[in-house]
């Protein structure tokens, strides 16, 4: 089965890894030179196109996972807009990777995916006009489309290192809503599983199931890594100290029924909570420096 990866960071690459060793033959859309290099070294078929400025997107693909994040003002997503249009047929499954950001703060509820969208930032927003896009273009195609909800991404590469080594402030667990996130391991499986033919024309969300604070994901990777413990602030400092976009992760709340991708997709998480996920990730980074 051919597949196309519309940008293939991090994830794009595990998943790629993950497809070509069931035997499906990938191909990774770009946007700059340095990844185009770097994945024709890995031996990926790899095509840039900036989608931003350039024209005549010439790919075809039975599947296609778009990955590409939305640019970084507006409300509407004018990449997937600019993609769709310039598609020259469509696949059999359109797949987008979406984000749990789309509900807005839920007061500490478990939702499903039937909880109606609130997005409360504009980044939201976007990710919200995303997914219209794709439901609608998959209509009027007549093709597939699945649309997969993610929370935070944590793994090997995707850890707040950096930010924890600064000593940046984070947000007082007491006063931290609730938070969801997914191994980088368990999203790519997801992402694989969601190709499959009887799974169609829904949206799933993506997650461990084990919901708890973004300021005890800071805690906890500190600890784990040996770095500092980060100062915690309360409320008011935080919102006279923290950017927009980290206070609107910390501030809403919402905890991620996972029934259908257990049911549906049949993906039983790996690492189903954070401290088995951490312990694992700070064992292969052990190992590889050793």
């Amino acid at each position: 089965m051919s597949i196309l990866i519309s940008g293939c960071g991090d994830i794009g690459q595990q998943l790629v890894a993950y497809l070509r060793g069931q035997g499906h033959t990938c191909q990774a859309l770009v946007r700059s030179k340095s990844s185009q290099t770097h994945l024709q070294t890995q031996g990926i078929d790899t095509l840039r196109f900036d989608l931003d400025s350039d024209s005549g997107l010439s790919v075809s693909a039975e599947v296609i996972y778009y990955f590409i994040p939305p640019q970084n003002q507006g409300r509407e997503d004018l990449r997937i807009r600019r993609f769709l249009a310039q598609l020259p047929s469509p696949p059999k499954k359109l797949i987008l990777l979406s984000t749990t950001g789309v509900y807005g703060d839920c007061q500490g509820d478990w939702i499903t995916e039937q909880r109606p969208l609130n997005p409360q930032a504009d980044r939201a927003y976007r990710r919200a006009d995303a997914e219209q896009q794709v439901q609608a273009y998959c209509q009027a195609q007549h093709c597939q489309w699945l649309i997969l909800r993610v929370p935070g991404i944590y793994g090997v590469n995707k850890l707040p290192l950096k930010r924890l080594a600064a000593g940046k402030a984070i947000l007082a667990p007491e006063a931290s809503g609730y938070s969801n996130r997914i191994h980088s391991h368990d999203l790519v499986r997801a992402c694989g599983a969601a190709m499959q033919a009887p799974i169609e024309n829904m949206i799933i969300h993506l997650s461990d199931g084990n919901p708890s604070s973004m300021s005890d994901y800071f805690l906890k990777v500190a600890h784990v890594f040996a770095l500092p413990t980060p100062t915690c602030l309360s409320k008011t400092e935080a919102l006279a100290q923290l950017s927009p976009e980290m206070l609107s992760y910390l501030l809403e709340s919402k905890r991620l029924d996972t029934q259908k991708m257990r049911e549906v997709l049949g993906v039983v998480p790996d690492y189903p909570d954070l401290d088995t996920g951490l312990a694992m990730i700070k064992q292969a980074i052990d190992s590889d420096v050793i």
